[in-house]
């Protein structure tokens, strides 16, 4: 039987528009990417682990941990913050099977997502092989506060529910639960990728809400990671 092989790829840009150079940026003394590294290494199941960026600041902190590739500088016309993902995950995915290395998967793992845990990246790993899916997201529960069915439209001075059907839904009781993908994870097989695709019929693996964490895009996103990361390497 065949054991697919998983690509880990980190795209860590040298510019960031809202924090200036945050993936190199001291986050509790370490470098933001490093937190990312150094989950990705703790997995079982990621067979390559890539660090595509076009920062030598970002490719010297990579090239300090073992095991963790960094064959290339990533171009600068992939650099910009108007690059979608998929344009790097290509370019990186051409350059292992120009080099005769095949994978089956790739692994997206975003440095502004620096709390998740290896067992998160090994489990949605498991379930996307299990259940033959061409593509998989991480996903937490939409706290009841913001849940769709109350919230509302501003039209002038009138508010209108944005799902109408939710009208007289007033208890947090009676209230469906709702998701978010939470850019923990991203899995996608190289098949789709080559299609230029980043999902398809994606699935979805649900973490707890305490697991999610910070996706850090802003500065006030940073003063929360601020926090977590006191005790994030003590918890994990």
């Amino acid at each position: 039987m065949h054991t697919p092989k998983v690509l880990g790829i980190i795209p860590a840009r040298k510019q960031s528009r809202e924090v200036p150079g945050k993936n190199s940026k001291l986050l509790n003394n370490k470098p933001l990417v490093s937190y990312t590294i150094e989950t990705a290494l703790q997995s079982q199941l990621l067979d390559t682990i890539l660090v595509s960026t076009d920062s030598s600041e970002i490719l010297e902190i990579s090239r300090s941990y073992d095991k963790v590739e960094t064959p290339f500088t990533r171009p600068a016309h992939l650099a910009t913050d108007l690059i979608p993902s998929i344009a790097v995950v290509q370019h990186a995915l051409d350059y292992y099977e120009a080099t005769g290395q095949i994978f089956d998967f790739i692994c997206l793992l975003q440095p502004t997502v620096p709390f998740r845990s290896d067992r998160i990246i090994d489990r949605s790993i498991e379930e996307i092989v299990k259940c033959s899916a061409d593509s998989l997201i991480t996903v937490a529960p939409i706290p009841a506060k913001y849940n769709p069915l109350w919230a509302y439209r501003l039209d002038e001075h009138t508010i209108r529910p944005l799902v109408p059907e939710s009208a007289g839904v007033f208890r947090r009781q009676d209230l469906p639960p709702f998701f978010c993908r939470n850019g923990s994870v991203y899995i996608t097989s190289a098949y789709l990728i080559k299609e230029g695709l980043i999902t398809g019929g994606k699935m979805a693996v649900l973490m707890d809400e305490h697991e999610n964490h910070v996706n850090i895009d802003s500065l006030a996103d940073w003063k929360v990671a601020e926090q977590i990361a006191l005790t994030f390497n003590e918890n994990a």
